[in-house]
């Protein structure tokens, strides 16, 4: 079943879906107004078993082992049904929601119910309570799921309630928390659905790729997990540059090596990635070429400014990038000034949306006003000398990280 077909048949017709939605949205607006009550009394039902079983389980849910292994599971049974191409957007679906309900949590700062003193949990929360992150990246995945292995959908839905129960359960979130976590994920996961669109449109396969490697380079500067691999031999020899700037630069070699071999031979697993979100023109003349100055615009700016304003800066150029180039492409009416084909819908949405996720890293104010003058600055059509220079995954980052650095001694100012 592929398409509109599997929509109407698995789940419901558009029209239907976001009707339920929109009810299931209203009803979380109302508990809004009994969650305190509601979480306050939760302890007096509590099973001595059942709390040991699902902190077992929330420690599994962070364990990146697990993640591992069940990131392996699932893409030998993707490759099993010979359905492998949804497997880059059940991971992208993951992510996504993830960074968006982070970003979502940020902006309304909701103390979780262990904060305010209405429980005690045992469990190591960070972050803030609305909406749910655990629940949004369980029912993200859910849609994709059903498609590709629908013959276990009690499962998937099993699994993704538990998570969310458990999340109220222990005290981490309240209702609404959940409610409104379950119907972000599950709408990201639907748009990753769109057969027409994700599957068979290179050029959006291509954006949407060059946003989930955005985001895991982001949070692999952010978390310091780059800074730790720098440190190690044989990398640890180049002292005279910082650690996340040696990690860098060996994957740039490494991808130098991948792209000049590509250009002579097939290489497994490289080639496909290749032939599904390379452009044509580009598959032969310099394959990779997005991804090769995406590290050199990020090798730059992290030999000069600290994680916080390369992961910034990256994170603009992922998903601001990315999200004005497809809303612009399907919903853009007008021209942006400056520019032969971008639109100003385009630019207005990348820049929200990368300036909302910026914002977990940056003062607001930082986030939202770099990432609007680099979403218009990124529309503007240059010509001669400059039209060649004008590489995207290059200029954006170092604007960025530019604009950053001077924002923030104004503000300190």
């Amino acid at each position: 079943m592929m398409g509109s077909s599997f929509e109407i048949d698995e789940t419901m017709n558009k029209e239907e879906l976001f009707k339920l939605l929109g009810a299931v949205a209203a009803f979380a607006s109302v508990t809004f107004l009994i969650d305190e009550y509601m979480i306050s009394i939760i302890p007096k039902y509590r099973i001595p078993v059942l709390n040991d079983i699902l902190v077992f389980f929330e420690i599994l849910s962070v364990s990146v082992i697990c993640t591992i292994l069940l990131c392996i599971i699932l893409g030998i049974a993707f490759w099993k049904k010979n359905e492998e191409r949804w497997l880059p957007f059940l991971f992208l679906s993951i992510g996504l929601s993830a960074v968006v309900a982070i970003g979502i949590q940020h902006l309304f700062a909701r103390p979780r119910p262990e904060d305010i003193g209405l429980v005690g949990v045992t469990l190591r929360l960070w972050r803030y309570s609305f909406p749910s992150g655990h629940t949004a990246v369980a029912f993200s995945a859910v849609p994709i799921l059903l498609k590709v292995l629908p013959k276990f959908k009690l499962l998937w839905f099993g699994f993704a309630t538990t998570v969310a129960i458990s999340r109220v359960y222990l005290g981490a979130h309240y209702i609404s928390d959940v409610i409104f976590g379950a119907i972000i994920g599950y709408l990201i996961g639907m748009s990753m659905l769109n057969y027409e669109v994700a599957v068979k449109d290179r050029e959006v396969r291509r954006q949407l790729f060059h946003a989930a490697m955005g985001v895991f380079l982001v949070i692999s500067i952010y978390r310091g997990f780059f800074d730790q691999i720098g440190s190690y031999p044989p990398l640890s020899s180049l002292y005279f540059i910082p650690a996340t700037s040696r990690t860098i630069l060996s994957i740039l070699m490494i991808g130098a090596v991948l792209i000049y071999t590509s250009m002579k031979m097939d290489i497994p697993i490289i080639s496909w990635f290749l032939d599904h979100f390379e452009r044509p023109r580009l598959r032969e003349d310099f394959p990779g070429k997005g991804c090769f100055f995406f590290f050199v615009g990020a090798f730059i700016i992290s030999l000069i400014f600290d994680n916080s304003i390369v992961a910034a800066s990256l994170l603009i150029l992922a998903i601001g990038d990315s999200t004005s180039h497809l809303i612009g492409a399907r919903f853009g009416k007008i021209k942006h000034p400056f520019s032969r084909d971008k639109n100003i819908e385009g630019n207005i949405a990348g820049a929200l949306l990368s300036g909302l996720l910026v914002s977990i890293i940056l003062h607001p104010v930082i986030a939202f006003t770099t990432s609007f003058i680099v979403m218009f600055v990124e529309g503007i059509y240059f010509t001669g000398i400059f039209e060649k220079l004008n590489e995207d995954n290059l200029t954006i980052p170092i604007l960025s990280a530019v604009l950053i650095f001077i924002l923030d001694h104004l503000i300190a100012i």
